[in-house]
C-alpha cells in the first residue's frame, strides 16, 4: 500500500496523545477522521474531557459533520467488547455533552410509546432542526396528551413531524425507512 504524503501527521494525530496540536485541514483530506480517533482516544485513556476538548470549523455542515462522525466513533467504542469498563464509563459520560443543534435530525422509532415519549420528553424543546415520531397520527396524540400532563408544551410537541417519511404510500419496512430517508434528505437541502 501506497503510504499518503502527510502519513506522519496523520499518524501524529492519531497517536501522540501528550501533545496539544493544532490539526489544519481541508475538506477531504482524511484528517477530521484522525482527529475523531483522537478525540475518543483521550476520552478512553481518561486524559481529556469532552468539555475541555476544541474543535474549530468554518461552517455549520463542517461542525454537523464532525460532531456527527464524533458521536458515532464513541458509540462504537462503547459497544467495543474489548473497552475496558472505565473507558466505557467515561465514553457514556461524554455523550450528553454533545449537543443538540440547529442542523440536527432526531427520528424517534422505538418499541413502543413509553419509550418514545421518554426520548420525545428530552428533545421535543430542543434545538434540533428536525424532530420526527414514527408511527401514527393516534400514537402521536396519545404520546402528546400524557406530554402535556407532564409540563411540556404544546407548542413545542406541535413541531414534531407525525407520520416522518414522505406520502410515497410505503407499506413494507423498507419502504418506509425510503421515504424517512428521503424526507432527511429534503429537510437538510431546504435548511441550507
Amino acid at each position: 500500500m501506497t503510504r499518503l504524503a502527510d502519513q506522519a501527521a496523520r499518524d501524529r494525530i492519531r497517536d501522540d496523545l501528550d501533545t496539544t496540536l493544532v490539526v489544519e485541514a481541508a475538506s477531504g483530506t482524511g484528517k477530521t477522521t484522525e482527529l475523531v480517533t483522537r478525540m475518543v482516544s483521550l476520552l478512553k485513556a481518561g486524559r481529556a474531557e469532552l468539555d475541555h476538548m476544541v474543535a474549530v470549523t468554518f461552517t455549520d455542515a463542517a461542525a454537523g459533520e464532525l460532531k456527527l462522525r464524533l458521536r458515532g466513533a464513541i458509540e462504537d467504542a462503547r459497544r467495543d467488547a474489548d473497552c475496558p469498563a472505565d473507558a466505557r464509563q467515561r465514553l457514556d459520560a461524554a455523550l450528553p455533552q454533545l449537543a443538540i443543534a440547529p442542523q440536527d435530525a432526531i427520528v424517534i422509532a422505538t418499541r413502543g410509546h413509553r419509550h418514545d415519549a421518554a426520548i420525545l420528553e428530552r428533545v421535543a424543546r430542543s434545538s434540533a432542526g428536525y424532530v420526527g415520531l414514527l408511527g401514527s397520527r393516534r400514537k402521536q396524540a396519545v404520546i402528546a396528551r400524557a406530554l402535556q400532563q407532564a409540563g411540556v408544551p404544546a407548542e413545542a410537541l406541535q413541531r414534531v413531524r407525525v407520520p416522518v417519511g414522505l406520502a410515497i404510500g410505503a407499506e413494507t419496512p423498507e419502504e418506509i425507512a425510503v421515504s424517512v430517508a428521503a424526507e432527511l434528505i429534503a429537510w437538510r437541502r431546504r435548511a441550507r
